[in-house]
């Protein structure tokens, strides 16, 4: 049950939150500029945390912990080399009422877990509190949650409920994994979209982030029953929007960073996996395949996830609101031979052209793609 609340101002968070805001909406490509920007949304997150450590944690009641552990062992991955379309597979199913999609990528496996392994344990709740909080608020569409207000904020009310369910283990064995800080994570975001309660109709959870394809062996050790689901896309087209998307700051070495370490390997786990995974845990499509026929692709997604196939997997959301536009190249593609040099090709050709004909890739720098009928052109 949920510990009484003192009354308390949150004008200090609304002040923070209201310069923030400004700031997101303007998005300034200058150094000083985003250092003021993170300084910024530092400053709101731990404040938001404060608030909430005021509070205290929302511990949720015995039939609500139930559910949510059931709900915390039903995950889908969605993976992929950046660029590939793993945006906008996401924001398809976010609308979808037997689900819960967490709308910013975690970075769990990648990043967040080596971060904590350099923190006291002590301090890996109110880090990832304040963190994932600040997720909330920072992409578009901002403030997924709603805005705060002097007696209210959405925000520290998550970060509470976030600190109860990450106790969950020291109620029940079942939360005992080493994942549970972002099963905690969706369940406090499914807690939030339920205004305080998990919606009886949600049967599985929704996480992102490019690159998971290389932990899925450790997605399964601590979640048995989760589904993975890997988008591709022509070599050309992921390089291509990569390098336009970070064209100030792209170089050589960048090329085969990104080619050798990000690409190669999710390429050669997508030929490797589509052989050898059970179809009932892995499925791979194609991001051509989505954006010619979105109906026909989503029917199949909607088999896999063992939901029912509604319109609303074919108009991408985010938190239930119209996606911004993920495309690197807005409403219109150039030809590829303006993106990528010789170099960049041979590059492809030698680190990427076996795997991805196993795919049904083969070169073709020609192709400029398409409008589809998915809203936008999400990258």
């Amino acid at each position: 049950m949920k510990p009484a609340q003192p009354r308390q101002s949150y004008d200090a968070i609304v002040e923070i939150e209201r310069r923030y805001d400004r700031l997101l909406r303007t998005q300034v490509p200058d150094e000083q500029f985003v250092r003021v920007l993170r300084t910024t949304q530092s400053e709101w997150s731990n404040a938001v945390w404060a608030a909430s450590e005021a509070i205290g944690p929302s511990i949720p009641a015995s039939d609500e912990l139930d559910r949510g552990l059931r709900l915390a062992q039903q995950p889908v991955f969605i993976c992929g080399a950046a660029r590939s379309g793993t945006t906008l597979l996401r924001d398809l199913l976010d609308g979808h009422p037997q689900i819960v999609v967490i709308p910013n990528e975690s970075g769990f496996y990648r990043t967040v877990e080596r971060e904590l392994s350099a923190l006291r344990s002590d301090r890996h709740c109110s880090y990832l509190g304040a963190r994932w909080a600040g997720r909330l608020a920072a992409r578009p569409p901002h403030w997924l949650l709603g805005s705060s207000t002097p007696r209210n904020s959405p925000y520290v009310t998550f970060a509470s409920e976030y600190a109860g369910w990450w106790l969950a283990p020291e109620r029940r064995k079942e939360a005992r994994i080493s994942s549970w800080p972002l099963a905690a994570f969706a369940l406090a975001y499914a807690q939030r979209l339920g205004a305080g309660r998990l919606s009886p109709r949600v049967a599985k959870w929704v996480e992102k982030t490019p690159g998971n394809e290389r932990c899925m062996a450790r997605i399964w050790q601590d979640f048995p029953a989760a589904k993975v689901i890997q988008i591709v896309r022509r070599p050309e087209a992921v390089l291509a929007s990569a390098k336009h998307m970070t064209t100030h700051r792209w170089s050589r070495r960048r090329t085969l960073t990104h080619v050798l370490g990000e690409m190669a390997p999710s390429y050669s786990i997508a030929a490797q996996s589509r052989e050898t995974l059970p179809d009932d845990r892995y499925c791979l499509i194609k991001y051509e395949d989505l954006t010619a026929e979105p109906e026909a692709v989503m029917s199949r997604v909607s088999k896999f996830l063992e939901i029912e196939f509604m319109p609303s997997l074919l108009q991408p959301t985010v938190a239930g609101r119209p996606a911004i536009n993920n495309s690197s190249f807005a409403t219109s593609r150039p030809d590829l031979r303006e993106v990528l040099d010789p170099i960049d090709r041979a590059v492809l050709t030698v680190a990427i052209a076996r795997q991805a004909a196993k795919l049904g890739y083969v070169p073709d720098v020609a192709a400029s793609g398409a409008a589809h009928p998915v809203v936008g052109n999400p990258a």
